[in-house]
């Protein structure tokens, strides 16, 4: 089962006595090295990769080594693709006075979603009818892909801001692993004939386009977006699950989450688990400068 590397004991506890009512043995692994294997990532002959796991509710920036994820170079933030759907939300409010739902503004990412504004001659746009929140008639709402990135520059700003933090945390804790990733560098020194210097990009919100290219022009660094990023550290999980060495390797060891947890007298169905408690994502300065191109549409 992986779990994101900055999962507190007594939630990797909860997340073991749920799955032990399906299975006879629980073993845990982080999301980020099970990342890297669902992308057939040698972690041996790569000294060291940066995961960037961009999910509903929150981003994870995480370092892993062929020893697993170091966790003094990797943060959490409370900043994701549900900040962003709240803003599509926002927007239309605003702009139309039409009250959409989180899954409708999920298809209109899903859609017309970008992170920089689309190339010259691509003019991807929304059309739909909605009832007027105020005197419920029908109202027309168009968007165009052009629009985009001004809407989700809130959160995306915000992303950004965490992923320089991290750069810069890194920069002063581990001023070698930047360098090996920005030249693609062995241990020993030596430039590897695939190139190394890269930060994998996992979690649905790698989908939303041309984030990469965002993340890249403001980083300094290769942002590569994994093959299957949804469901890159499930299937790392598969493959660390059949060999029997990478599970010793990587294994959560129970001294690590075994708590004794007290008996609640309410029921299941009453109790209701406290929140984990996470950094919250810092106020973005000034939106992202993006100038929408002219469309045709």
């Amino acid at each position: 089962m992986g779990i994101p590397c900055q999962l507190e004991p007594m939630y990797k506890t909860q997340v073991v006595s749920v799955c032990s009512k399906f299975t006879q043995e629980v073993v845990l692994v982080e999301q980020p090295v099970a990342a890297c294997y669902g992308e057939r990532i040698d972690l041996e002959a790569n000294p060291c990769v940066l995961v960037y796991d961009i999910g509903g509710g929150t981003t994870d920036a995480s370092t892993v080594t062929e020893f697993g994820t170091t966790k003094d170079a990797s943060r959490s933030c409370a900043v994701g693709g549900n900040k962003e759907d709240r803003a599509i939300k926002d927007h239309i409010l605003k702009r139309f006075h039409v009250n959409i739902s989180d899954r409708q503004a999920r298809d209109i990412k899903h859609a017309i979603g970008c992170a920089l504004p689309p190339p010259l001659g691509e003019a991807p746009f929304i059309k739909f009818k909605a009832p007027h929140c105020v005197d419920g008639t029908e109202v027309s709402v168009k968007l165009l892909g052009s629009e985009m990135p001004e809407i989700l520059s809130g959160p995306q700003a915000q992303m950004l801001e965490f992923g320089l933090d991290w750069f810069a945390h890194l920069s002063k804790t581990n001023p070698e692993t930047l360098v090996r990733i920005q030249e693609g560098l062995t241990h020993d020194g030596v430039k590897l004939e695939e190139q190394t210097n890269f930060v994998l990009l996992t979690g649905g919100g790698g989908l939303l386009k041309r984030r990469g290219q965002l993340l890249s022009e403001k980083m300094g660094v290769s942002f590569r977006l994994a093959k299957d990023p949804l469901r890159a550290a499930a299937l790392g999980a598969d493959i660390l699950s059949r060999d029997e060495k990478l599970l010793r390797r990587y294994r959560i060891r129970e001294t690590e989450w075994k708590q004794i947890i007290a008996i609640d007298p309410r029921s299941d169905d009453d109790y209701v688990a406290p929140q984990q408690h996470l950094p919250k994502a810092k106020k973005a300065g000034p939106a992202l400068e993006i100038v929408p191109k002219a469309e045709t549409a």
